[in-house]
């Protein structure tokens, strides 16, 4: 709302607009400009330059969000204000005919431009530039967009090179898995059918009797159960059906039966109730396994024991594969060149692995072994299969 007579910008008006009482034979003449229209562009609500009453020496104006020409007839010289709406800050940017003394605020978005010296009989320019804030500027989501999709197109770029790394990272453990599987059948097996070998041709060469020749019968079928044996593992430790906590479990509880019941061992187990569905690699089951038959076998060979008890313990961050024996026990001073009856090879196993291999023992109070797999060796298999 501007006042024609006072001159003045007098506030805006939403719907409805209410004058001061009047003094008798008063009058005041309101000039009102809708907002609406240009919501974003600045809009000219008023001025006092006047050729005469109501005719205001304003000859053309343009606007657009950016900026505001503003062209006066050369009518007048006098000088005086012009009054702008805008959302943001106006700036004096460059006049002709005429200068600019400043560009003030006016309150509620309305700015005031002083004009001196004006010059009678040329035509009369100013132009404003609006101050449109960053985030209302085309370049700036342009640049927005721009920088989105450099981040988009970096981030796809990093997720496929993960997914590849994955990939490429599978297929070497694979690799690995082949090979290390294909030096445990030439080593195992060849050995195994080389004592075969030997075992049968020795018996061609010689003239034996009915029992030397059950007992040579008997040792070449022990080497094939050995075989057969060998044979059972390498299937079970590639068979991904068996890449779970219980599956290993249960095999080793399987193995450590059948191998301790010719030796009248007795076998004590202590297992949960339940396991967690945790996913071992066939890598980890594998060398977890060895460890464990290892361990078995120097029990067998070395302890002297009566009773072997195989504990299983799961906890947040890990679980401990527990191996115990009432034997002999470890000597209390070893030799230096002492092998510890492979006891270095299951900490060295188990430190390949990532884990850790714990040997307690007390002379003539047994030998206690404890297989540590931290959780970060393992997954929960729900996960596994996603």
């Amino acid at each position: 709302v501007w006042s024609f007579w006072d001159n003045q910008f007098l506030g805006v008006a939403k719907g409805s607009w209410t004058t001061p009482v009047l003094i008798e034979a008063a009058s005041q003449h309101l000039c009102f400009t809708d907002l609406d229209r240009t919501p974003d562009q600045p809009v000219l609500i008023g001025s006092n330059l006047h050729i005469y009453c109501g005719a205001a020496e304003i000859k053309r104006v343009t606007s657009s969000r950016a900026s505001m020409q503003i062209e006066l007839s050369d009518a007048g010289a006098r000088a005086g204000d012009l009054w702008v709406y805008s959302r943001w800050p106006l700036v004096f940017k460059a006049a002709s005919g005429c200068a600019a003394q400043g560009v003030t605020s006016a309150g509620e978005n309305v700015w005031r431009i002083s004009l001196v010296d004006r010059q009678h009989g040329e035509p009369q320019h100013l132009d404003l530039e609006v101050q449109v804030p960053v985030i209302y500027q085309a370049w700036f989501w342009l640049g927005v967009g721009l920088v989105a999709a450099v981040v988009f197109v970096s981030l796809a770029f990093a997720a496929w090179r993960y997914v590849v790394g994955l990939h490429l990272k599978r297929q070497h453990e694979l690799e690995e898995e082949r090979a290390r599987i294909a030096r445990d059948l030439h080593d195992d097996l060849g050995t195994s059918l080389t004592r075969v070998s030997v075992m049968a041709e020795d018996g061609t060469n010689k003239q034996e009797d009915m029992e030397a020749l059950r007992n040579r019968l008997a040792a070449i079928r022990a080497v094939a159960h050995e075989m057969t044996l060998s044979m059972d593992e390498t299937v079970w430790a590639i068979n991904p059906r068996n890449d779970s906590l219980d599956g290993i479990v249960n095999y080793l509880i399987d193995y450590a039966e059948e191998f301790l019941a010719p030796t009248g061992l007795k076998l004590r187990l202590d297992m949960p109730l339940q396991l967690p569905a945790w996913f071992l690699p066939s890598a980890l089951r594998h060398d977890l396994f060895l460890a464990f038959k290892e361990t078995l076998n120097n029990i067998v060979k070395h302890a002297a024991a009566r009773e072997v008890q195989v504990t299983l313990r799961v906890e947040s961050r890990q679980f401990r594969l527990i191996v115990q024996d009432d034997g002999r026990g470890l000597p209390a001073a070893p030799e230096p060149t002492a092998t510890g009856h492979g006891l270095d090879n299951l900490r060295e196993r188990m430190a390949q692995l990532g884990g850790a291999c714990r040997i307690t023992s007390t002379p003539g109070q047994g030998t206690l072994v404890e297989f540590v797999v931290p959780v970060s060796l393992i997954a929960r298999k729900e996960n596994n299969e996603n």
